[in-house]
């Protein structure tokens, strides 16, 4: 009995001889756990887009000032969106060419309803892609809050039947 009381007595003195000091780092030398925590958080991350579809069109003047509102709209998949929605404008000049004057801003919502914010920076002559849109992630809400990085899409576009058909590839930091 007396050697488990000494023992004990031990293992407590050596838990209680260390400090708070020696344990946790010292918030005033600039360590802070918080950020170190943040830091860690976001992660770039391959994004694909195995498909993309809807429809697309004038649809009147909508939130623009001048011209008329082009909207694009349809669903697809993604890896880190799953099945999503998305729904593109752009205020454009009226018919007969709808020419934007602005540049095409999108809202992609996951099934769950996190978002991801995004605007197309350029076209670009893919070579055998055909043209590609390059759009650029702005931000997003829920779990892709504070998210950045790019997205590439090509594919079918038909603007005398209103239709596309894409696919894509990009890369995203969350």
């Amino acid at each position: 009995m007396k050697k488990a009381t000494t023992a004990l007595f031990v293992v407590l003195m050596f838990v209680f001889s260390c400090t708070k000091e020696s344990v946790s780092p010292d918030l005033d030398s600039g360590y802070d756990v918080l950020k170190k925590a943040d830091a860690t958080k976001n992660v770039t991350k391959t994004l694909k887009f195995h498909e993309s579809s809807g429809t697309m069109g004038p649809v009147g003047t909508g939130d623009c000032i001048t011209g008329w509102q082009y909207l694009v709209s349809g669903t697809g998949h993604a890896t880190h969106l799953g099945a999503f929605t998305v729904q593109n404008t752009a205020c454009c000049l009226g018919p007969p060419y709808f020419q934007p004057v602005e540049s095409l801003q999108g809202i992609l919502t996951a099934a769950n309803g996190d978002q991801i914010f995004t605007v197309v920076d350029h076209i670009y002559d893919g070579g055998d892609l055909g043209d590609v849109y390059h759009y650029h992630i702005l931000m997003g809400n829920g779990r892709f809050e504070g998210a950045l990085g790019y997205i590439d899409m090509w594919g079918l576009i038909d603007y005398d039947l209103g239709i596309f058909d894409l696919q894509g590839l990009g890369e995203i930091t969350y």
